[in-house]
């Protein structure tokens, strides 16, 4: 039985036209920022926190525009893979020995690897690159004011700076791997890794200049651990994932064998 046709055409070039957005939109952010900076110091800098205000509000901005592109983007991921394959007739023997979870996959025959190439050939590592760039760039221009301040507000800034550098580097390289050899169905669950993971750190953004700029050294706290946490709970619900996957592949590989041999 063959399952409704996911057009690939029509999702290629919608992904094109948001990561198109996200790129303007991280690169516009930190300019936005420095402007207002220059702004309120000589404007307004009789008017107390305006500055710091207006900063937040274009930083939540910048959230929401791309946690809605985020989602919208792992909603192809994931609708990707049910593309038009026919779903699969698996012996009842070799039912009996893997979870019936793998079982309901491998029977949906899901096309992993056509989401994985819908998302990598278009632009979606170029534009990680980019997010991550503008992160670090507007975490940097706190910097001086964690300098001026006390010794927590530095241990926060490279608390958040450390977490969120080694995502990228993590991300980078998982995604390099991916696209130097032909794409593998368990990359499906590395490519949703990178999504979770980067709409994470730019909503972290927010939440780490709202108790940057306006909590105290217990909020502080409770944001890097919260971060950290969650950052480590979606690596390993990763591997789980990557582990599925590849038992998935397997018992598909098994059931095309008995197939073909009972034909």
């Amino acid at each position: 039985m063959e399952r409704e046709n996911f057009n690939f055409e029509e999702p290629s070039s919608y992904i094109d036209k948001l990561v198109g957005i996200l790129n303007i939109t991280s690169v516009i952010l930190p300019i936005a920022i420095i402007l207002l900076k220059i702004v309120t110091l000589c404007f307004v800098k009789d008017i107390e926190d305006i500055g710091d205000r207006i900063e937040l509000s274009c930083t939540f901005i910048f959230m929401f525009i791309i946690t809605i592109c985020f989602l919208i983007l792992y909603h192809y991921h994931d609708q990707q893979k049910k593309n038009g394959n026919e779903t699969m007739e698996i012996p009842e023997q070799l039912k009996r020995t893997y979870k019936p979870s793998v079982v309901k996959d491998a029977e949906e025959n899901f096309d992993y690897i056509g989401s994985v190439e819908l998302l990598l050939d278009h632009g979606f590592k170029e534009f990680i690159g980019q997010l991550f760039s503008t992160i670090i760039a507007v975490v940097g221009l706190w910097i001086p004011d964690s300098l001026s301040g006390n010794g927590s507000k530095l241990f926060l800034i490279s608390s958040y700076f450390a977490i969120t550098l080694i995502i990228f580097v993590i991300i980078s390289i998982l995604l390099e791997k991916e696209i130097s050899r032909s794409f593998k169905a368990s990359d499906f669950a590395g490519v949703g890794f990178c999504i979770i993971t980067s709409c994470l750190a730019t909503v972290g953004l927010f939440f780490f200049q709202l108790v940057f700029l306006f909590g105290d050294e217990g909020w502080w706290i409770v944001f890097i651990g919260v971060y950290f946490v969650v950052m480590v709970v979606i690596g390993i619900s990763s591997l789980f994932a990557n582990k599925h996957i590849n038992k998935v592949e397997e018992l598909k590989c098994k059931a095309k064998g008995a197939n073909k041999r009972l034909s």
